[in-house]
């Protein structure tokens, strides 16, 4: 299709296969939505009366189904964009420049203090060789407001946990 805005979306378009993309079933269409990067959205795809959701889906990559339907005649086809999901924002230490190297288990490095998202003042503790009660690998922790609520990912290089934090 031509590029269409919905939701503030702009740039997005259908790629729409009436005999289907090169791994579709014979006689299926394929139809798949695409978009702008960094944009994550719930979506539903109407070809006439048959409906497929999707959900968080990068629009950059295009999400669809290569085996949609049967395709002998098909007359519209519908989008709906159900949610959008912002952005994460993303902050970054950089510890070349840091004496991390020096601490032993239970001691820490600070970063500087920072703001991300509406959460302002955050640092991040990291503990190299562990805190006191870690196994043999390194802690790290997200301090900030206590009555902050805040969900996210925290990593160190490939290594990633999920956190939520809700007032008590």
């Amino acid at each position: 299709s031509q590029e269409f805005s919905l939701m503030a979306i702009p740039r997005l378009r259908v790629d729409f296969y009436p005999r289907g993309a090169a791994t579709s079933e014979d006689d299926h269409c394929s139809l798949f939505l695409r978009g702008p990067p960094n944009v994550r959205v719930d979506a539903r795809l109407w070809l006439d009366e048959k409906k497929g959701t999707m959900r968080a889906c990068s629009l950059a990559e295009g999400h669809g189904w290569p085996d949609f339907m049967p395709c002998a005649t098909c007359k519209t086809i519908h989008v709906e964009i159900l949610q959008v999901f912002p952005d994460p924002e993303v902050w970054g230490w950089d510890l070349s420049s840091v004496a991390w190297q020096q601490c032993e288990k239970g001691q820490c490095v600070l970063s500087a203090k920072f703001d991300v998202s509406d959460l302002e003042e955050i640092q991040v503790k990291f503990f190299p060789r562990g805190d006191l009660d870690s196994r043999d690998c390194c802690s790290i922790y997200l301090v900030g407001p206590s009555k902050a609520v805040a969900s996210g990912r925290i990593w160190v290089d490939e290594v990633f946990r999920e956190f939520s934090h809700q007032p008590v």
